[in-house]
This record gives C-alpha cells, sequence and structure tokens, in this order.
C-alpha cells in the first residue's frame, strides 16, 4: 500500500477494532476463548477447563494432547459436517502404536485389545473420524470453534470487473503520459525562438509602454533582447491582460522584434526595446502544438470517465455478490466476514478508504455477532494490509490474547512467518513453533532455511522455560 490516507483508515480501523470490538465480545485474554462460550466433548456439552487423561482438544486447526500443543503439519479436516484428525499426529501425540491396514483401515493397539478405525485420505493425509476415534479408543475431546477462515476466492463477475478497473486504469495512465508529452511539446514550441518576459510599471496602455526589464530562460547571452538588471523602456505590441495588475505588468511571454526610438519627456530620443507575439513560424508551431495538447487532455478526461465508472462498477458487482450471499443465509457469520474482505480488498485496490471501509467494518461486526472471534480475523485482515510496525505490533496484540487466532487466521508462508514472530514475542514459544513449522511447510528454500533457524531457537527457548518451572517447582 501507498496511498497514506488510505493507510491511515486502515491503521484507525484496526486500532478500533483491537481497543473496542474485540474487548467487547467477551473475549478472555487469559484462556483465549470466550467465556460465554461451551465446548462440545462427545453427545454432550462440558466445559474447557474440565480436564482429564487422555484429552484430545481442538481448536479449529489446533490440537492439544493432554495440555501439550501437537506440532504437525497436518490439521483437522470438516468434510460434510464431520471431523477428521490426522492419524499419525493424533497417535503419537497420546504415544499409542499403530499401524495401516490396507487403504482404508488402521489398527490402533490401545491397551488390552486392538481397534479397527477407518481411513480417508484428505490433502494426502491420512485421518480418522474424531467420533469414532473418541467412541473406540480411551480418550475424551472437546473443540473450541474458530471462524474456518480460507483465502478468499473472486467470483468471476469480480473477476471481469477487477480486469475492466486494471485496463481502465491502463488506458488513464497512457493517456495522462500523453498529456505530458504534448505540454512538454507544446513548451519546446515556445522555446523554439528566444522568448522573454516582461516585467515591470506601465506607463502607457496605448501603446502599451513598461518601464521595466525583460530576461529570457533561453536566449543567448549576447541576444539583443536582454535588456539587463536596469529598468529600460519596452514597447509590448501584444500586451497580455492576464499579466495586468495594479498599474503593473509582471511576466508577460513576448518575443523580441527589435528596437527603436521614442521621444522623452524633454523631446530627446530616448532607446526602446520592441517585443510582440510569436514570429510566423513559431505561431504555427504553436497552434499545431496546443491543438494536440487540447485533444490529449481531452482524451485523458474520457479516460478519467471510464476509470471512475469501472470503480463504480467493481464495487457495485462486488456488493450485488455479498449482498445475495448473505439474503440466501444471512445467520452465516462466515460470509458476513467474506464481506467485510471483499470491501477491504476493493479498498485497496481502489485506493479508496472511506465510505468502503466503513461498510466493511459494519460487516464485520455483524459476523463477530453471530461467529465469535471475526473480529479479530478481521483486524487481522486489516493489518495485512499495512507494512512494518505497525502490522507487527497488531499481531503482537492478538498473540497475547489468543495465540491459536493467529494460527487459524494464517494461510500463506509469509502469515505464519508473521504470526510465528508475534508469538516468539510474547513467548507463546509451543505455537510459534507450529507457526514456523508451517511456514517451513509452505514457504521457499529461503523461507524453510529461516523457519528451520527460528524452530531451533524456539524449541531451546521453550526448554529452558521448562528447566525454569521445574526448578521453581522443586524450591
Amino acid at each position: 500500500m501507498t496511498a497514506i490516507g488510505r493507510k491511515l483508515g486502515i491503521v484507525g480501523l484496526a486500532f478500533i477494532l483491537l481497543t473496542g470490538t474485540l474487548f467487547s465480545a467477551g473475549v478472555s485474554a487469559e484462556n483465549g476463548a470466550d467465556s460465554q462460550e461451551a465446548t462440545e466433548q462427545g453427545s454432550s456439552v462440558v466445559s474447557e477447563e474440565k480436564a482429564v487423561n487422555n484429552h484430545l482438544l481442538l481448536q479449529g486447526k489446533l490440537m492439544m494432547v493432554n495440555g501439550e500443543l501437537v506440532i504437525t503439519t497436518a490439521t483437522p479436516q470438516v468434510v460434510n459436517g464431520e471431523t477428521f484428525i490426522p492419524l499419525r499426529a493424533v497417535m503419537e501425540a497420546f504415544g499409542v502404536n499403530w499401524s495401516i491396514a490396507g487403504s482404508d483401515k488402521a489398527i490402533i493397539n490401545s491397551g488390552r485389545e486392538s481397534v479397527t478405525l477407518k481411513t480417508v485420505e484428505i490433502a494426502g493425509t491420512k485421518m480418522v473420524s474424531l467420533r469414532e476415534a473418541a467412541e473406540k479408543l480411551p480418550f475424551s475431546f472437546s473443540t473450541i470453534p474458530y471462524p474456518a477462515y480460507s483465502s478468499r476466492k473472486l467470483s468471476d463477475a469480480e473477476t471481469k470487473a477487477r480486469n475492466a478497473y486494471s485496463s481502465s486504469l491502463k488506458a488513464y495512465g497512457a493517456a495522462l503520459s500523453k498529456v505530458k508529452t504534448a505540454e512538454a511539446n507544446y513548451q519546446s514550441a515556445i522555446n523554439s525562438e528566444p522568448v522573454f518576459y516582461i516585467s515591470g510599471e506601465i506607463n502607457s496602455r496605448d501603446p502599451f509602454y513598461v518601464w521595466g526589464s525583460a530576461f529570457s530562460p533561453n536566449a543567448a547571452v549576447n541576444h539583443p533582447g536582454w535588456t539587463g538588471s536596469s529598468s529600460t523602456n519596452i514597447l509590448v505590441k501584444n500586451p497580455d491582460s492576464g499579466k495586468i495588475a495594479y498599474g503593473s505588468y509582471v511576466m508577460g511571454v513576448h518575443y523580441y522584434i527589435g528596437r527603436t526610438t521614442a521621444k522623452g519627456r524633454f523631446g530627446q530620443d530616448v532607446p526602446v526595446f520592441v517585443f510582440g507575439g510569436a514570429p510566423a513560424t513559431v505561431k504555427k508551431k504553436l497552434d499545431q502544438a496546443n491543438r494536440n495538447l487540447t485533444a490529449a487532455k481531452t482524451q485523458a478526461n474520457q479516460a478519467n470517465k471510464a476509470l471512475e465508472n469501472s470503480k463504480k462498477q467493481l464495487i457495485q458487482t462486488v456488493k450485488k455478490w455479498y449482498d445475495e450471499k448473505q439474503k440466501n443465509e444471512p445467520k452465516n457469520g462466515q460470509i458476513y466476514l467474506e464481506y467485510a474482505f471483499a470491501l477491504v480488498d476493493t479498498a485497496v485496490l481502489l485506493q479508496e478508504s472511506g465510505d468502503l471501509l466503513k461498510l466493511s467494518e459494519m460487516k464485520a461486526d455483524k459476523a463477530e455477532q453471530l461467529k465469535s472471534k471475526s473480529s479479530m480475523y478481521y483486524s487481522l485482515y486489516l493489518a495485512d494490509q499495512l507494512e512494518g510496525d505497525t502490522r507487527k505490533n497488531l499481531y503482537s496484540k492478538i498473540a497475547d490474547i489468543d495465540p491459536a487466532i493467529l494460527i487459524n487466521y494464517a494461510q500463506s508462508a509469509e502469515q505464519f512467518w508473521v504470526a510465528g514472530n508475534a508469538l516468539e514475542a510474547e513467548r507463546q514459544y509451543k505455537h510459534a513453533e507450529y507457526a514456523y513449522t508451517q511456514a517451513k511447510l509452505l514457504g521457499s528454500k529461503d523461507m524453510k532455511d529461516r523457519a528451520e533457524q527460528k524452530i531451533n531457537k524456539v524449541r531451546s527457548a521453550q526448554e529452558k522455560e521448562n528447566e525454569k518451572e521445574k526448578k521453581g517447582g522443586n524450591e
């Protein structure tokens, strides 16, 4: 983003959300969940604080086994309303032996007897049904819901409108470039012969005499039109009324014609510099250059109108698409959140913050009413439009409130990297390790190398924290 006004609008909204909407939504910075929100265990509802041995807690993408975050590149998946969990990651976290039996079964050795679970492959990972696993294996589970955020997909209509806007923007830029070239050519025509700027006190209106001086930006130093630093008599054949101010002539643009004499106050002959309009050759060039400049400006105005129309069309297209979606599913908070994101995207693209960002904030508020934690996703989406410390500070604020929000929000390697930085700064080392692990999985070679270094760093930091806790406990 480069427009300062747009940046300020987004920064302001983000901080309003962080200091207002977030905390008024009942979010607890201590446990990172809505204090009124229950978690699901099997077919019953239990409070989040209920802890049992062999317990699996799902926080969106994250999995906690007996209070320990499971570091894995595979995440729980919901298919047709049923939750599936990654087989290897969960079984290893519980410390049980398991093996694959055929293409769609797994044998779990959980104690006295073996249990068979049906497996499915999702996104290249062997998964098992959460409910089946909880029914057949000696562990319980609970869930804390998080909005199921995924990267926004453009509709065909929005893609078409965006392309039309990009074409109009390109055409307007080309038109402005032609205006700039035409202006340069016009100035070049003016300067094809030495041009002089006349200034001084008006002594006579008809004929138009000035007691003043003439200087030129492009005449040779020995040009006869130079009057020098002292004032002298100047006859202007074609005075410009727009340059007359309170008995003075200011910076009139003229061409040198020659010298003559006139009678002075006492009847003596006095020298007079004579200036007038452009010579015929220059006038011809000027007329053509002026016609070209006028045509270029006309084209630029037309291109600007087309650009404004394409902006309006894009905004209308986005609103129409999401208005229809929210009309069909008025209680779906995910749609309102996506609507808010779409408006932010459009504001950034069009470099306009005002009304679009205000409307996006309203949609985010509605999403929060329908789906807890949506406002924090919105704040992060705003933060992603920013740069440097501002974005980092916004991520850190949410890392302090609920580290799971950052993990569930992040989609790209770069987002996981920024999330990892924020979590590391807040000493949330296990969550930081998870974020860096995802960044390593999704990133380029350079990102993989940097993420690996960070993983080792936060693991070491976590080990030191654990040692410190042990020593404190022993004392």
